[in-house]
């Protein structure tokens, strides 16, 4: 269902504060955000590398960013797309772990 939500382009984007206090992950300090129809787009000012999102993408950042769980992301999706639950939340754990090995997402403390 979700077709491989980043891409590299060229764009500048705005700061987004992320949710360092909440949990065990954060939006890395050096990435900025900007919105974009339905999708978004993410800037890692510190390495100069830009990644867009889609609308999946984009409920998933926000899910996270105001401190909803990844079970909680997952049936969202779920029941937005009418998805069965395990494969939403499959979806779910493979966006979270792109966004960590792309750097945007750091563990808790934004380290």
């Amino acid at each position: 269902m979700l077709v491989r939500m980043f891409k590299q382009i060229r764009m500048i984007a705005r700061k987004n504060p992320g949710n360092a206090a909440r949990g065990c992950l954060a939006v890395s300090p050096h990435v900025r955000i900007s919105s974009e129809g339905d999708g978004m787009t993410l800037l890692d000012v510190a390495r100069g590398m830009v990644f867009t999102c889609n609308r999946t993408g984009r409920l998933i950042w926000q899910g996270l960013t105001s401190g909803q769980s990844l079970a909680s992301i997952a049936t969202g999706l779920s029941r937005e797309y009418g998805l069965p639950e395990d494969q939403a939340a499959q979806d779910v754990t493979a966006f979270v772990s792109e966004l960590r090995a792309g750097g945007l997402l750091v563990n808790g403390g934004g380290n």
